[in-house]
């Protein structure tokens, strides 16, 4: 628990409002953190069984040329 909720006299347990019957427990959240994506977000380059033939291979060759060598080292 926070500085900050203890300074405003919450107790662990207690729920979260005036009269004390909000929320008790912290709300979590999805995958955070997936990549550094935000939550709910997705790699541009995931191949679905959803694409076709030809974005099955965009998103491959987009991906190969992520990790090919660079000719300028």
């Amino acid at each position: 628990m926070t500085l900050m909720m203890l300074h405003l006299n919450h107790r662990q347990g207690e729920g979260l409002g005036s009269s004390r019957n909000g929320i008790a427990d912290p709300i979590m959240a999805g995958n955070v953190k997936k990549d550094h994506l935000g939550v709910g977000a997705h790699q541009p380059g995931e191949v679905t069984p959803d694409d076709d033939i030809y974005e099955q291979y965009k998103k491959r060759m987009m991906l190969g040329y992520r990790f090919r060598p660079n000719p300028l080292v």
